[in-house]
């Protein structure tokens, strides 16, 4: 059996069950079930099918990469109950979102757990949970937060220079340094507050006071406040 046969998929997902029941739901609508079905059919059948595929494909080059370039061996993965759960929750995930580099996320979840060991699985399935919850800017937000200035400098984007002082609220500082990294969300202010808070919420990032005697500037390094659980999810979402 070739490895492209063994990397596919069974064809039905959990798109396909969602849209069976709905389209059944509006069938059995007097007068308007038939045509509002069949226009349900025409509107989500096309674009699920293309994302489901595209989605398969993305999984199973990469995997079969993997196997070239690490020696993972694809044949035993089928065995590996932990592997196969991961794959069909980021599966059910990646069938929900549009969001590139949420989808990036969750293929490099498969990869990461398929080269993970056995006592890796719960927090695993964290990790995916976690990137199936947050939104694009969740996961560039924990990013950036990770090394701030590199962030900037590899954008070739002006490092703005927070000063600290004394007891403050690192809250803040990371909220300065979100709004000057993604200026799109200017109008929203309480959107990067949310996020922030999302992420500290869940363990990621630490922003209670702490004591700072020094000011950032454009050539000083700030602090990282992503946690070690963060790293971790950081290094889970990365492409191996």
């Amino acid at each position: 059996m070739s490895n492209k046969k063994k990397l596919n998929p069974p064809k039905a997902g959990v798109g396909d069950a969602v849209h069976a029941i709905v389209r059944a739901g509006l069938s059995s609508i007097p007068d308007i079930g038939g045509p509002a079905a069949e226009l349900f059919t025409a509107l989500i059948t096309p674009p699920l099918e293309k994302r489901r595929q595209e989605w398969m494909q993305e999984v199973g080059e990469a995997l079969k990469q993997l196997e070239q370039e690490r020696g993972l061996k694809l044949e035993e993965l089928k065995y590996n109950d932990g592997f196969i759960d991961i794959v069909m929750q980021a599966s059910q995930a990646a069938m929900r979102n549009s969001q590139e580099e949420k989808r990036q996320a969750l293929r490099n979840t498969v990869l990461n757990a398929a080269l993970s060991s056995s006592r890796d699985v719960v927090l695993n399935h964290i990790f995916v949970n976690l990137v199936d919850t947050f939104t694009d800017l969740h996961l560039s937000t924990l990013k950036l937060l990770h090394a701030p200035a590199e962030w900037f400098a590899a954008r070739k984007q002006n490092w703005p220079g927070i000063s600290l002082q004394g007891m403050q609220s690192i809250e803040q500082a990371v909220l300065d340094w979100v709004s000057a990294a993604f200026p799109e969300h200017s109008a929203q202010p309480a959107l990067p507050k949310q996020v922030v808070r999302d992420l500290a919420s869940r363990g990621l990032i630490k922003i209670e006071k702490w004591e700072l005697h020094w000011s950032v500037s454009a050539d000083q390094a700030p602090p990282s406040c992503v946690t070690e659980l963060g790293e971790k999810f950081l290094r889970f979402i990365e492409k191996p």
